[in-house]
């Protein structure tokens, strides 16, 4: 996560408004430069592969002193505030009246702090009414908007 250096401690909280930093001064513009850029020109709606998150260490692969913060976020409210807030975002983004068309990465993958916790579930298994889910409750809600 950019802003989270070697040796910092971070909560969940931090994790949150690092996402929300990088959302707005990063991905957002990105993203409409693509559409600028390839969509617009080509008169063609845009296909979002990934409509989830890629939260992770910095540097990449190595177990950060807020690893347990960057695991835990996944089972909080906050995980799915992120993924409304993202999604409502992304209806903006919509260049015709047709619906936007996002891609979820992973079903089931476990938490990682080294590789990104990809999955709206953990396990196979996972009963939601014991460990919270709330990737897969923000995209079952996203989907009736």
């Amino acid at each position: 996560m950019h802003g989270l250096q070697r040796g910092s401690q971070a909560t969940v909280d931090v994790i949150a408004q690092w996402t929300r930093y990088a959302r707005h001064y990063h991905e957002k513009i990105y993203i409409k430069e693509m559409i600028d850029t390839i969509s617009t020109p080509l008169n063609k709606d845009m296909v979002y592969y990934e409509g989830s998150n890629h939260m992770t260490s910095t540097p990449f692969r190595e177990t950060p002193t807020y690893a347990k913060a960057l695991e835990d976020i996944h089972r909080t409210s906050l995980m799915k505030d992120l993924y409304l807030e993202w999604f409502a975002f992304m209806k903006t983004m919509k260049t015709s009246d047709k619906p936007i068309k996002l891609m979820n990465f992973s079903y089931i993958a476990a938490l990682s702090a080294q590789y990104g916790s990809w999955g709206m579930f953990e396990t196979l298994g996972q009963d939601a009414s014991q460990v919270p889910a709330p990737k897969y409750e923000a995209i079952k809600e996203a989907i009736t908007w």
